[in-house]
């Protein structure tokens, strides 16, 4: 099913995020339990990385049961987060496509992050007005409040 005329409904968070980048092996001294007190956070392991996304007030310090892997962080901090409302079929075809698209032709780089039910999209904090502007110029709807 294409989504060519669909509109979405977007919410936008009020909390600001960062994307910490460790190796792989960090995760066996990840801190669940502090991903677990957080409205959204995702965690992310290949063979390379392990990629953490959590609100940008915790640290990588805080991740970790121990500093053994703090120094080899990489951080990208100050991202706008929105949620794309409501649950997402499988057979929806080429959503971020569009988002993305949309966001592209304004200039706004993206960090996407997808569940089983829904995606998110993240941009940089100086450009979450642009966003906003941009996905309103297509009459997507954006809402602030939790995601």
């Amino acid at each position: 099913m294409s989504t060519a005329a669909t509109t979405f409904t977007f919410i936008q968070s009020p909390l600001r995020f960062a994307i910490h980048r460790l190796p792989p092996s960090a995760a066996a001294h990840l801190r669940a339990d502090l991903l677990a007190r957080h409205p959204f956070a995702t965690v992310s392991r290949t063979r390379d990385e392990l990629s953490v996304l959590v609100p940008d007030t915790v640290t990588v310090g805080d991740l970790l049961h121990d500093a053994t892997h703090a120094g080899e962080a990489k951080t990208e901090a100050s991202y706008g987060a929105f949620k794309i409302d409501g649950v997402l079929d499988f057979s929806l075809v080429g959503i971020l496509a569009r988002v993305a698209g949309t966001l592209a032709a304004h200039g706004i780089p993206v960090f996407v992050v997808s569940t089983f039910d829904t995606d998110y999209v993240l941009v940089k904090d100086a450009r979450v007005g642009d966003a906003v502007a941009a996905l309103r110029g297509e009459g997507h709807t954006v809402v602030e409040g939790g995601i």
